[in-house]
């Protein structure tokens, strides 16, 4: 059985959402992710998406640039 926690851990979100989450721009987050200092997104079918639970542990652990 699948927890609550689990389940909003693997969602994806879209540009927009992760941009409120963040408090900044679309073009802000894009910028990031060119310079490797976002978590990296998941593509599918051309839409960029990010595992929400990735990007929480990423806010956790005080946004280091991605490797």
């Amino acid at each position: 059985m699948i927890d609550a926690n689990h389940e909003a851990d693997i969602r994806l979100i879209n540009v927009n959402e992760l941009s409120e989450i963040l408090g900044i721009s679309k073009r802000t987050i894009f910028r990031l992710l060119s310079a490797q200092k976002l978590v990296k997104p998941v593509r599918i079918n051309g839409s960029v998406r990010w595992r929400f639970g990735e990007v929480r542990q990423w806010i956790e652990a005080g946004c280091p640039e991605s490797s």
